[in-house]
């Protein structure tokens, strides 16, 4: 067996003096074998601290370099997009790259206001980039873009173009394809159109509730579509249906307003009848039968009014029936009914 001899320190060579053999330690002895060093303290069961490095440098610019309890004191190293990391280069995906980028300088800008460089960058991306990556179907001029926001701005111009989502698919960075479909979605909204697809494919869960929330500024009701009353024995029965700029059938929360009165022959008002006050929740509008057309829609009903709930009875054989929908963000919408007693 060959024998390796080495100079041990004095302290280590008293507490595992099985292994010396005439000062040396065999080769292959020390492997593996667990070595306990007598602290003096036996039967403390004290456990070892846990802490993170140093440091955590893995010498790359283009990482944050961390460590923490909560990666369990490991390090992590995660990379950048759009930090300078040299002259005329910055961070793409944790690369240093050379800067290709020629509207991301506004950043850097320090006399120019926060507010006012976001404009001024924004409208550097839309003719240097978006435009004519739109014009060119070539998404690969959207890569030269380093602000992932911009990035997926840019894919969204062509899938809008082309009237693709898949478009946005193709967008390297999580952050680019969020932002891509954010705004496929945002601007079929101004059309009145909802791209709930494009707002499913949305990784980040707070933009993909923001996104739904375009549902409701598609939907928003713009007026009253139909308004009906009238007296079926001594009850005045009455409904509702609100519409979207698209005249489509629509349901809102809001407060609606019922009032009935009498006026004289010159149209002021001679007495009020009834009045009443209700707030109104977008589950209380119900699949309807519609008054005289055999069909149905999505209406509120209102209750019915009874001879015996009037404030005043009338002392004519007409009256109107008023109705005003106030939606939850502050717009009225107005409908009347003439009545006869």
């Amino acid at each position: 067996m060959k024998v390796d001899c080495f100079p041990l320190p004095v302290a280590i060579a008293a507490v595992i003096a099985v292994l010396v053999v005439s000062g040396c330690i065999q080769t292959g002895q020390i492997t593996g074998q667990v070595i306990s060093i007598d602290t003096g303290d036996e039967g403390t069961n004290q456990t070892p601290v846990r802490k993170c490095p140093a440091s955590c440098s893995d010498g790359n610019p283009c990482t944050t370099d961390f460590c923490s309890e909560q990666t369990g004191f490991k390090c992590r190293n995660i990379p950048l997009s759009g930090k300078p990391c040299g002259d005329h280069s910055l961070c793409k995906d944790g690369v240093c790259e050379e800067n290709k980028d020629n509207c991301s300088f506004i950043y850097d800008i320090e006399i120019i206001s926060g507010a006012v460089k976001e404009e001024e960058a924004e409208s550097c991306y839309q003719s240097t980039y978006i435009d004519p990556a739109k014009a060119e179907s070539d998404p690969e001029i959207c890569n030269e873009i380093v602000k992932p926001s911009f990035v997926g701005k840019c894919y969204a111009a062509i899938a809008l173009d082309m009237n693709e989502l898949d478009v946005c698919d193709d967008a390297d960075e999580v952050s680019a394809r969020d932002e891509c479909y954010f705004t496929y979605a945002s601007s079929m909204a101004k059309l009145f159109i909802f791209a709930d697809e494009a707002c499913d494919r949305i990784n980040d869960q707070e933009k993909k509730e923001e996104c739904m929330k375009l549902e409701d500024i598609v939907t928003a009701p713009v007026g009253i579509k139909s308004f009906y009353a009238r007296i079926r024995g001594d009850e005045i029965h009455s409904y509702i249906i609100l519409k979207d700029i698209k005249g489509r059938t629509v349901v809102a929360d809001g407060t609606l307003t019922v009032y009935i009165k009498q006026e004289d022959v010159h149209g002021k008002e001679d007495k009020r009848l009834y009045s009443k006050r209700v707030d109104v929740k977008r589950g209380d509008f119900k699949l309807t039968p519609l008054s005289g057309f055999g069909e149905e829609d999505i209406a509120y009903v209102i209750e019915a009014v009874k001879a015996e709930d009037f404030e005043e009875l009338p002392t004519e054989n007409y009256g109107t029936f008023f109705v005003t929908f106030y939606t939850a963000d502050g717009k009225a919408f107005f409908a009347s009914e003439d009545l006869e007693f």
